[in-house]
């Protein structure tokens, strides 16, 4: 038939750029799921520093003006966690044959609104992709065409969505080694618990105010997004 060779080998490229978007995308899953289980684990964290600083009699109002935005930070995470458990119930959807498993972590890592139009978008759909192909009239040349124009599409979000990837990637190592940093440094400043700030030394006043400033690095970092350069 004509143009059958041409379809053929339109049809073959654009499953293996599906094939290819399939492994990035579970890897990506895959990735935001491990974010996700840190960034919460580092609220645990900000917890203890904030009972630390709490406690503490007579601090300067700078300290007062961090913690507040440390709260309002964590306060943000909290507010984003609910809406993206209600999120993830509409993004159940199926790709590629297997569940798509679009997390709590997905969700809050790029957005729901980038997560539909993005690559993310692209994953979910690109299943379908083949099928609605194959109910094009028998035009070969118009299948191949079509199946050619998807195949760049998607190979495209590949790219964007490994820049994702190592974006979640960068910033769970962030996460993890400040919130590791800040556990050892609360356990070490814990003596401090109920001081009063006018009766410490030089030393601890500037260590707890390295503390809150840290701790406010951290909320920073719990709420960032991948897409936020």
């Amino acid at each position: 038939m004509f143009y059958n060779d041409f379809k053929n080998k339109a049809l073959n490229e654009h499953k293996k750029a599906e094939d290819a978007y399939e492994r990035i995308f579970k890897s990506f899953i895959r990735h935001c799921k491990a974010l996700y289980k840190w960034r919460v684990k580092a609220c645990s964290t900000i917890d203890l520093i904030l009972i630390l600083i709490n406690s503490i009699a007579n601090k300067p109002k700078d300290f007062e003006i961090e913690i507040a935005d440390v709260r309002l930070e964590k306060k943000t995470f909290h507010e984003t966690e609910e809406y993206s458990n209600k999120a993830e119930n509409s993004l159940k959807l199926t790709a590629f044959g297997t569940t798509a498993g679009v997390s709590v972590g997905t969700v809050i890592a790029i957005g729901t609104k980038s997560a539909l139009s993005g690559p993310i978008g692209i994953g979910i759909g690109a299943g379908t992709a083949a099928v609605s192909l194959l109910k094009l009239s028998y035009d070969n040349k118009k299948i191949g065409n079509k199946a050619m124009q998807e195949a760049i599409i998607i190979r495209e979000s590949i790219q964007q969505l490994k820049v994702f990837n190592e974006r979640v990637i960068s910033i769970r190592r962030k996460i993890i080694l400040l919130n590791l940093k800040l556990r050892v440094y609360c356990i070490f400043m814990n003596r401090l618990k109920d001081a009063n700030y006018k009766e410490l030394s030089e030393k601890d006043r500037l260590r707890l105010g390295t503390l809150v400033n840290n701790a406010l690095t951290l909320t920073h970092l719990i709420n960032e997004k991948v897409d936020s350069e």
